[in-house]
C-alpha cells in the first residue's frame, strides 16, 4: 500500500464523496490492517471535519467503515472454520448483525449538533453543506444545519436571504425554513429573502421545482415563478419575475419601484451602515435603482438625493435622511 500521505490523500477524497470503489476498497484494507491505522484514520477525520466547518457526517462515514470492517472480519474468520457446523455459521452471522445493528442504534442515538454560519453587515459567504449543495448568504443572513443533515432529509434553518445551489438526491428531499414557511425542493436553483425586519418575504425559483409550504397555504413553483408572503396579512401572492435573483451574490441588484424605507434596509445590510428616514411620507417614496459592483454607500446616497432633493446627514456608520 502506498505511503501515509497517499492514505491521507485517500481519507480525504473519501470524505468529500469522491472516492471510486477501488479507492474504498484500498482505505477500507488499510484501516483493518491494525488499531493504529484506525486512530490514524479518525485523526485525519477529525482535521478535515475542521477545515469543513463541523462536517457530522464524517463521524457516520466512520461508522460504516468500522461496520463493513466488522462484517470483513467475521467473514475471514467464518471461512476458515467453515468445515465446522452449520450452526457455528450461524452463530458468526448473527454476531455480525447484532453488531452492526449495535453500531447502528449507537449512530442514531449520538446527540444532536447544530453548525451556524453568517454573513455579518457588509459582507457576503458561501457555504459548502454535506451533499455538495452551496448557498450564498446575503448581508446580515445566517444558515443552521443538524449534524444529522441527509439522514432522513436534508433541512436547514435560514434568517435573511440566501440563494441555493441544491444537489439532486430523489431519496432525501432539502427543506430550507423559515419564520414565514418552508420551501421544499428535490434538486434545484431558487433564491430565499427572509429578513425578519422585512415586511415581505420572498421565494423565486430560477430553475427546477419547489413547494412552498406557508402557514395556512402551499403553493407549487415553476421556473420564473416569485412567491411573496405578507407578514403583517399573511397573503400569498405568485407573480412572474424578469430580474436576476441572484445578482446580488456578484454586488449587482436592480429595485423596481421599491420604497424608500425598503430600500434603506437593504442598503444598511449591504454596507454596514445605519440609514434614518426621517419621516413616513419620505420613507414611502419609490424608485427604481441599480446597483453595480463598485458604488459606495456615498455615490448611491448621492445620487438618491439628486433624484429626491431630500437632505442627507452621516454621523460615522449613522446616515440621517430627511425631507
Amino acid at each position: 500500500m502506498g505511503n501515509l500521505e497517499d492514505i491521507r490523500q485517500l481519507t480525504i477524497h473519501y470524505l468529500n464523496g469522491s472516492v471510486t470503489q477501488d479507492d474504498e476498497r484500498q482505505l477500507l484494507s488499510f484501516i483493518g490492517e491494525s488499531q493504529t491505522n484506525k486512530e490514524l484514520f479518525r485523526q485525519w477525520e477529525e482535521e478535515w471535519a475542521a477545515h469543513h466547518l463541523g462536517n457530522g457526517l464524517s463521524k457516520a462515514a466512520f461508522g460504516k467503515f468500522e461496520a463493513r470492517l466488522l462484517l470483513q472480519s467475521e467473514a475471514k474468520n467464518t471461512k476458515t472454520k467453515l468445515w465446522r457446523t452449520v450452526a457455528a455459521a450461524a452463530a458468526v452471522v448473527a454476531l455480525m448483525v447484532g453488531s452492526a445493528y449495535a453500531m447502528w442504534l449507537a449512530a442514531a442515538a449520538r446527540p444532536e449538533k447544530f453548525y451556524s454560519f453568517s454573513a455579518p453587515y457588509g459582507s457576503k459567504a458561501r457555504v459548502a453543506l454535506p451533499d455538495s449543495s452551496v448557498v450564498w448568504l446575503n448581508a446580515g443572513s445566517s444558515l443552521r444545519y443538524s449534524n444529522r443533515f441527509n439522514e432522513h432529509n436534508r433541512r436547514v434553518e435560514l434568517q435573511g436571504e440566501g440563494y441555493f445551489q441544491v444537489s439532486k438526491d430523489a431519496r432525501h428531499e432539502f427543506v430550507v425554513k423559515t419564520d414565514v414557511g418552508e420551501v421544499t425542493v428535490k434538486g434545484t436553483r431558487f433564491d430565499v429573502s427572509a429578513y425578519r425586519e422585512d415586511r415581505v418575504a420572498t421565494v423565486s425559483l430560477m430553475q427546477g421545482r419547489v413547494e412552498f409550504n406557508g402557514k395556512n397555504e402551499t403553493v407549487a413553483m415553476r421556473p420564473g415563478e416569485r412567491v411573496t408572503v405578507d407578514r403583517l396579512t399573511g397573503e400569498l401572492k405568485k407573480t412572474t419575475f424578469v430580474n436576476d435573483s441572484r445578482a446580488w451574490i456578484d454586488n449587482n441588484t436592480d429595485f423596481d419601484a421599491i420604497t424608500l424605507g425598503e430600500l434603506a434596509k437593504v442598503l444598511s445590510r449591504q454596507y454596514n451602515v445605519n440609514i434614518h428616514v426621517g419621516s413616513s411620507k419620505l420613507a414611502m417614496t419609490r424608485f427604481s435603482i441599480s446597483l453595480r459592483n463598485k458604488e459606495t454607500i456615498g455615490a448611491v446616497i448621492d445620487a438618491l438625493q439628486r433624484i429626491s432633493q431630500m437632505t442627507v446627514q452621516r454621523r460615522g456608520k449613522d446616515i440621517y435622511l430627511s425631507d
